[in-house]
């Protein structure tokens, strides 16, 4: 697990090439290194899980049995090309909730309602 220190480090010193990627070490990497927790839990969140239409969702974030979050990553600076996806995720899983995220803006939804949006760096600063 990486300290917020080195999270900033890192998002300072990669953020120009997560906008060519989003997978392997691209922006996805970054954010799976964000969601990592100091406390150990089982299945806190899984990566590219299949929904009931087959389609992979980029990260599901398990908060109970109730609360199962789709997160879909999108290139830095091209967030709003994953909003239809991320709809439709919540669709195929039968979720409200859902996140969108490009590495540096997060957006909380519920259904296709925006409920919140934050950067990285309010989220660094304010843990």
């Amino acid at each position: 697990m990486l300290s917020i220190s080195e999270l900033k480090l890192k998002w300072n010193k990669e953020k120009n090439s997560y906008i060519k990627q989003e997978v392997g070490s691209g922006v996805q990497k970054f954010v799976k290194d964000v969601l990592k927790s100091a406390e150990i839990r089982n299945s806190e969140f899984t990566e590219e899980s299949k929904t009931k239409a087959a389609r992979k969702v980029d990260i599901i974030i398990y908060i109970n049995s109730e609360i199962i979050i789709p997160l879909e990553v999108e290139k830095y600076n091209d967030i709003e090309a994953g909003f239809d996806q991320l709809i439709q995720y919540q669709s195929d899983l039968d979720k409200k909730y859902g996140i969108l995220t490009d590495g540096f803006t997060w957006r909380f939804y519920n259904n296709a309602y925006l409920l919140k949006e934050f950067t990285i760096n309010e989220i660094f600063s304010n843990t």
